[in-house]
């Protein structure tokens, strides 16, 4: 099996390989868009609220998960023996709200912008409007960052309806951590259904920049998986966004773009994750909607 970067192709290990020769394959519910389960071993919950569980060991020094950390063979000097899951955080409650320059975040308000939250289908996210203007509504929680942890993995389920393909700017979904000082690592990332589905990473001042990678829009009325994966380094105060796992193939960010600097913040959530799903929409009056499900942060 190989997956995609920008014009190559990359060989994943061969207990990747070996897991899909298993059958260990779960697929969309459309049939389409393999991926590999997770691989869980003796699942316990931490201290922290809601599902946090250990789990997932690493053989011969890789993570035996999916292809995304196989085909980048992450390497340490000391092998790691387990990550840390928080997952199914879409049907947490105390998700919050921003709308346009309320949440500095557009330049006008949806008329309509809409959050359903149910366990079964998870988050439904909703942007209308009706006059120009590029308008913007986000949903955020904020979860904790497990002590020690150096890489992290931001993975989940989306599908989007018809009128994304007309109305939508791009399809966001930020994740921005803070260290004990208060330190804001930005690891936004969207896709710019503007330029033909390009995915776009946040830079040192948080404006975009072009991966190069374009996957093009979501087909909508499908469910896409998704796997946004990171590492970073408090000491340096540096956060590199290493690839985006699309359906199973993986888009390497250049290197050019990584390591980019943590930021001084007047914020007070210390040594956490601050997730935010984001619908732009773009100068036209309309309305798209997605959906966002099996949502989980995994630290190593």
């Amino acid at each position: 099996m190989r997956v995609q970067t920008t014009g190559s192709w990359i060989p994943i290990s061969r207990h990747t390989a070996n897991a899909f020769h298993r059958g260990h394959i779960a697929r969309a519910n459309t049939g389409q868009c393999p991926r590999i389960r997770s691989y869980g071993h003796g699942l316990q919950p931490l201290a922290e609220d809601h599902v946090i569980s250990r789990g997932a060991r690493i053989f011969d020094g890789r993570l035996l998960r999916t292809a995304r950390l196989a085909a980048y063979d992450f390497t340490d000097t000391a092998e790691r023996d387990f990550v840390t899951t928080d997952s199914d955080i879409q049907i947490l409650p105390g998700w919050g709200t921003n709308l346009g320059t309320q949440g500095g975040i557009g330049d006008a308000f949806p008329q309509v912008f809409q959050l359903t939250q149910t366990s079964v289908l998870g988050l439904f996210i909703q942007g209308c409007k009706t006059q120009g203007g590029y308008a913007a509504g986000e949903i955020y929680l904020s979860r904790p960052i497990p002590e020690g942890a150096s890489r992290l993995c931001l993975s989940y389920d989306i599908s989007v309806d018809l009128n994304s393909l007309q109305f939508a700017q791009a399809i966001e979904t930020d994740i921005i951590l803070t260290d004990a000082q208060g330190y804001k690592y930005n690891g936004s990332v969207q896709l710019d259904y503007s330029k033909g589905g390009m995915i776009e990473v946040a830079g040192p001042t948080g404006g975009w920049l072009e991966t190069g990678n374009a996957p093009g829009p979501y087909i909508p009325n499908l469910v896409h998986h998704v796997e946004i994966n990171y590492t970073f380094d408090f000491s340096k105060r540096t956060i590199s966004n290493i690839g985006v796992e699309l359906d199973e193939v993986l888009w390497a960010t250049p290197a050019s773009l990584q390591n980019v600097a943590a930021q001084q913040s007047n914020w007070k959530d210390f040594n956490r994750a601050m997730i935010q799903i984001q619908v732009d929409l773009n100068q036209k009056a309309g309305q798209f909607a997605e959906i966002i499900n099996n949502l989980t942060l995994t630290w190593d």
